[in-house]
């Protein structure tokens, strides 16, 4: 009697643990792509309580995007700190676009929204920007009939691997003559 209970319970722990196992996910080809990238950052400031970068920072902003020798194909996202007031957000909005605005790389602004409750002024912010240098598959070694060529495959017919990373916003879709481009 004690032997068949023991078997019982054996039974029921393995049922029990092998429902608790992760069910493997399977993921396609376009799931398996990824991006390889580069990227370089630079810190810049608002003058105190105002909507302007000091001239001496624009430059610094000019110069080191201009050492990257950017293209259309890399990514600009600046973090524009907050300001007191809506006003003071746009004017600091308005101030990112015209320094930003002579690069042919794609640039994401990124202001932080709120309620202004408890709300208080910022002066630094970042620009991060991204190079997307290829695209590769993630696949395990070994990783044989689970999409792994297929991803392989569509890596290398990818036209426009910045895509990978952040796609463009727009409606046209590229290299196609289909919206444009």
């Amino acid at each position: 009697m004690i032997a068949m209970l023991k078997t019982a319970v054996a039974i029921s722990v393995l049922v029990l643990s092998s429902a608790c196992a992760p069910v493997p996910v399977h993921r396609g080809a376009v799931e398996r792509l990824q991006p390889a990238t580069v990227e370089a950052v630079h810190a810049f400031r608002f003058n105190e309580c105002s909507g302007t970068i000091p001239e001496a920072g624009q430059r610094g902003i000019r110069m080191f995007l201009h050492g990257l020798r950017l293209t259309g194909e890399d990514v600009i996202i600046a973090s524009v700190p907050k300001g007191r007031t809506p006003t003071r957000d746009a004017e600091r909005l308005g101030m990112m676009q015209q320094v930003l605005g002579g690069t042919p790389a794609q640039v994401r602004l990124i202001a932080e929204r709120d309620f202004r409750d408890k709300c208080r002024s910022e002066s630094e912010g970042i620009i991060r920007v991204v190079r997307t240098v290829g695209v590769g598959a993630e696949c395990l070694e070994g990783e044989f009939g689970k999409g792994c060529s297929n991803a392989r495959n569509l890596a290398g017919m990818v036209s426009y691997p910045s895509d990978t990373f952040l796609p463009r916003q727009t409606s046209r879709l590229r290299g196609t003559g289909i919206g444009g481009e």
